[in-house]
């Protein structure tokens, strides 16, 4: 969530619909859907990976409607697999050690 957003709208709690509002606000503001994280490493940004990261879906079933890589990332094997492999080529190409133990972090088993 864009800290700047959260800021303004965390001492609103009592209205259940602010939650929403914050969703709407960060998913307008934030990456594109069809980022691949593999291609956010190139950016260097943690945050910017946390973000997509977080705005992945994990299963299926929480697929939202439309096509977008936010969809497949942590809900697909194969994909996540993938970019695993795509990212720490993209961190190391960096020479980001951090970045790499966030992908290790992330992606346990792969």
């Amino acid at each position: 969530m864009l800290a700047i957003v959260n800021l303004v709208l965390r001492y609103h709690h009592a209205n259940a619909a602010l939650e929403q509002s914050t969703r709407v606000i960060t998913d307008f503001l934030g990456p594109s859907p069809f980022l691949s994280l593999s291609d956010a490493c190139k950016f260097g940004s943690i945050t910017l990976l946390e973000w997509i990261w977080e705005a992945s879906c994990t299963r299926e079933a929480d697929r939202t409607p439309g096509w977008s890589l936010a969809n497949f990332l942590r809900s697909d094997q194969h994909y996540l697999k993938w970019q695993f492999a795509k990212a720490l080529e993209a961190a190391a190409t960096r020479g980001d050690l951090r970045m790499v133990e966030w992908i290790f972090a992330h992606f346990p088993g792969c």
